[in-house]
């Protein structure tokens, strides 16, 4: 299985848990951030998205010794 691949079935595995598990929480969470500012979910998004990098990024290192 392609990491990609493995990527997207554990988001998707714990996106769907979580609506599951609690999904009066999930939309409560969803209604606060459709009243947050568009900059900072751009900020919160970007900020994710790095620190993903990064743990790849580390992995990967952590792999090769």
């Amino acid at each position: 299985m392609s990491a990609w691949l493995l990527a997207m079935v554990i988001v998707l595995f714990f996106e769907g848990a979580m609506i599951g598990i609690a999904p009066d929480t999930w939309k409560r969470s969803m209604r606060q951030l459709t009243e947050m500012p568009s900059a900072t979910l751009r900020k919160i998004g970007l900020t994710m998205a790095a620190v993903a990098v990064a743990i790849l990024l580390f992995g990967m290192t952590l792999g090769q010794s």
